[in-house]
């Protein structure tokens, strides 16, 4: 019997759903990552620049690759403000599907485009507008070509990467089959920070994820003629698991003009030092480790590939920035000890970024909004100690999180029904403003 670690690099190449492409990502050399006081980020809007309600979006009519080339230069606006939109070729059972671009802040504090996907349910609007759920996707890939907004038009969709389309396609149209739309939420779909943009996407940087997943969910509110809510909730499995725990705790500060009710993490990833010092040194699957070591180098200026990758290791790394295609196969046939260097977990500069990732540590000044951990005891790509040890962390900071834990033998993939079904009437409980249960013990 295959052991955590083991099983934990096995399906790791399915467990995260997002990823970036192009190098010209920056961050901060502060060791803490939060918002409130990383350097060169801010907490809240920009000072300068019209508010997301002033600007007024783009409807776009261009070519379907040139919507997401950024406009030049970048409007001075706050983050989370909607662009431009373009209805796609996407067919959901009960809902338009958007295409939008909208403003987000990377973490060197500079204004940059983020793209994804709004699902607006079909119908009038009720008394009050839609309710809303901001939804973080798991891995993708790294190349541009690999976000998944980008795959509602069959050029843009290499048939290598076909597993990754019905996956992206089938989020979509499994929250109008679970009955989220039914249920009158619009559904807003980040592609993250650096997929399908420019810049390389800070694969499983958490404070990078949770600007593109709070952005989208203010995107969403200024899509014309689709009245929203300002009460939200935030939903994410596997890489959008650690996404979704990362925002539930910036989204006061963030976006303090919405309310979030509460989120769902599915299979979340975290205990980042262990998943990329164990991806880094077995064959099982190693392909993730390669599109973490370019995320970070993205998203912290100190990191260097070179210091933990050969030559040969860097061309591998390349070939996954470049081209959804890549991924996962790019490794297939070589010697990891060909491509990665020795003594990658010991390199105090990689560790310690990689720790500041692990969701709950940090805690915002302002109350977190409740957590729902959903995870399947038999999950093969991120093991379900993982978020136990993430729930100790963050009951004790003060969150209300529970925990749940699936015991029917599906692993990490098959378990996703499960957890859409479960999350639903969660949700609902939490706008509807029940208590949620908790897991953690009170002192």
């Amino acid at each position: 019997m295959r052991s955590a670690m083991s099983r934990l690099l096995a399906v790791l190449s399915i467990l995260l759903l997002p990823a970036g492409c192009s190098r010209s990502g920056s961050s901060p050399s502060s060791p803490v990552p939060d918002d409130s006081s990383a350097a060169g980020a801010s907490s809240a809007p920009p000072a300068s620049g019209a508010s997301p309600a002033a600007y007024r979006p783009q409807q776009f009519h261009g070519s379907p690759a040139n919507f997401y080339v950024p406009p030049k230069p970048m409007p001075k606006v706050a983050h989370g403000t909607l662009l431009r939109y373009q209805r796609t070729k996407l067919t959901i059972p009960g809902g338009t599907a958007w295409k939008v671009m909208y403003a987000s802040t990377s973490l060197a504090g500079r204004s940059i485009a983020v793209t994804g996907i709004v699902v607006v349910p079909t119908g009038n609007a009720p008394e009050g507008g839609w309710k809303l759920i901001s939804v973080a996707h798991g891995t993708t890939g790294i190349a541009d070509d690999c976000a998944p907004s980008r795959f509602d038009v069959p050029e843009n969709v290499d048939t290598t990467s076909a597993y990754t389309v019905a996956l992206s396609r089938g989020d979509y149209r499994r929250f109008a089959e679970d009955g989220y739309l039914k249920a009158g939420y619009v559904l807003s779909f980040t592609d993250y920070e650096g997929l399908g943009t420019p810049g390389v996407h800070p694969y499983l940087v958490g404070p990078s994820e949770r600007r593109s997943v709070l952005d989208a969910a203010r995107a969403a509110r200024r899509l014309p003629h689709t009245p929203v809510r300002k009460s939200f909730a935030i939903w994410g499995y596997s890489q959008g698991g650690h996404a979704a725990a990362w925002a539930n705790d910036l989204a006061a500060k963030w976006t303090p003009e919405l309310h979030l009710m509460g989120s769902v993490a599915g299979g979340p990833v975290s205990e980042l030092n262990l998943v990329a010092n164990t991806l880094g040194s077995t064959s099982m699957e190693p392909s993730l480790f390669f599109m973490i070591i370019a995320g970070y180098a993205a998203a912290y200026p100190e990191l260097h590939p070179s210091d933990v990758l050969t030559p040969a290791g860097i061309r591998v790394m390349q070939k996954f920035e470049a081209h959804c295609g890549a991924y996962p196969g790019a490794v297939r046939g070589q010697k990891l000890s060909d491509l990665v260097k020795p003594g990658f977990d010991s390199n105090t500069a990689w560790q310690r970024r990689l720790g500041e990732s692990n969701p709950g540590q940090y805690g915002s000044q302002a109350p977190a909004a409740p957590l729902l951990i959903l995870h399947s005891a038999d999950d093969e790509v991120v093991p379900a100690f993982l978020s136990k040890t993430m729930l100790d962390r963050i009951c004790r900071i003060g969150w209300t999180v529970e925990r749940r834990i699936y015991h029917n033998g599906k692993g990490h993939v098959a378990e996703v029904p499960n957890a859409m079904a479960d999350a639903l009437p969660w949700i609902n409980a939490r706008m509807a403003g029940k208590k949620p249960a908790s897991n953690c013990t009170k002192k």
